[in-house]
């Protein structure tokens, strides 16, 4: 008997990839390991990220509860800040004066060079005066430094604005002074700086003005672009176009653009986010280091109204808003000024050791 068929597959012999696989347990490792710390001591709180996650910069990773501190660090920590505060009013007092006997001795010296061109005294005479004058004018200088490093401890403990360093005053008015030992407001994901070149100001000014934008994002839903504009120069004097930003203490903000416009779309009222613009204005009154708001008066009666709609009473309305007492009032954080009608042009106030920083 002949055996049953058997039905095989029969292929030409060619070349061909070979896929090999292994079937076994094992595990993943990070080619790169990074080990994330930070510069302060604390508690670390609960984080809402998991392993995995992605990233990017300026994400918050996590958040640190500060120590609990005993009475004797407390006490410590205290005294060391009277002491501080006695040297800084010290310091503020002696610039005082010397800013004094400067002005005094350059008057006298005006005087003198009258005198002295018409011929009623001599040279020497006159060249004493002109030392005298020179003198005061190194005493004034001194006296800046010494204040510069009274203040030099005086540095926020945490929060965005401990990066900001000490020591940046303004001396003069807004639209007529200049700034000393400057501050760059620093790059943050919480805003955009148009014109980095002119985002100098006072230490006092620049620290408040990081801590408002940054509790501001945190607090409020806007989660578009919010465009800093003109500060101050490195030294403050006058930057074209502006009648202000001398001193250190002025700075123009874009209004906020509603939800899914372009960035570089014009804030007309129409596609401003209003509520987002009366969040900022609270936040920056709540600070009580802003002087005042200029916004024109036309527009004032948007935020008026979304204000109002939030549940504002009529004594906060008052106390926020000029509008709608007419636009010479001079009641309100918020006040008319031509010209400012697609950003809000804030103004700090003048820091206690600024002794020679004036105008509101």
């Amino acid at each position: 008997m002949t055996p049953a068929t058997i039905t095989v597959e029969a292929v030409a012999a060619k070349r061909g990839p070979l896929s090999v696989s292994v079937d076994a347990q094992g595990r993943t490792r990070a080619k790169l390991r990074y080990t994330v710390g930070a510069p302060i001591s604390g508690r670390l709180m609960r984080t809402t990220l998991r392993e995995g996650d992605r990233i990017e910069q300026g994400d918050v990773l996590a958040r640190i509860a500060p120590p609990p501190t005993d009475a004797r660090t407390v006490a410590t920590v205290r005294a060391e800040l009277a002491a501080a505060q006695a040297r800084q009013r010290q310091a503020v007092a002696a610039q005082a004066e010397a800013a004094s006997n400067l002005k005094l001795a350059n008057s006298e010296l005006a005087r003198r060079t009258d005198l002295y061109t018409q011929g009623f005294i001599g040279t020497e005479a006159h060249e004493t005066y002109a030392q005298a004058a020179q003198a005061a004018t190194s005493r004034r200088d001194l006296a800046q430094a010494m204040l510069a490093a009274a203040v030099a401890a005086d540095a926020p403990s945490s929060g965005p604005a401990a990066a900001i360093g000490p020591g940046g005053f303004s001396v003069g008015r807004p639209s007529d002074g200049r700034l000393v030992n400057g501050v760059q407001i620093p790059a943050s994901a919480d805003y955009d700086r148009r014109y980095p070149g002119s985002a100098w100001g006072t230490s006092f000014a620049v620290r408040h003005l990081v801590d408002i934008l940054h509790r501001w994002r945190e607090e409020s839903d806007y989660d578009g672009l919010l465009r800093l504009g003109a500060m101050s120069r490195q030294r403050g004097r006058r930057i074209t176009g502006h009648r202000s930003h001398q001193s250190g203490r002025d700075l123009d903000i874009r209004l906020p653009l509603r939800a899914g416009l372009p960035d570089k779309t014009t804030p007309t009222p129409r596609r401003v986010d209003w509520a987002a613009v009366h969040a900022l204005v609270q936040a920056f009154a709540a600070s009580g280091a802003v002087t005042q708001i200029f916004l024109d008066y036309q527009l004032q009666k948007r935020l008026y109204k979304v204000a109002r709609e939030a549940g504002a009473d009529r004594r906060t309305l008052r106390r926020l808003i000029q509008f709608p007492r007419g636009s010479a009032a001079t009641r309100g954080l918020v006040r008319h000024s031509p010209g400012h009608d697609i950003h809000l042009h804030v103004r700090f106030a003048c820091a206690d050791y600024e002794s020679e920083c004036a105008g509101r």
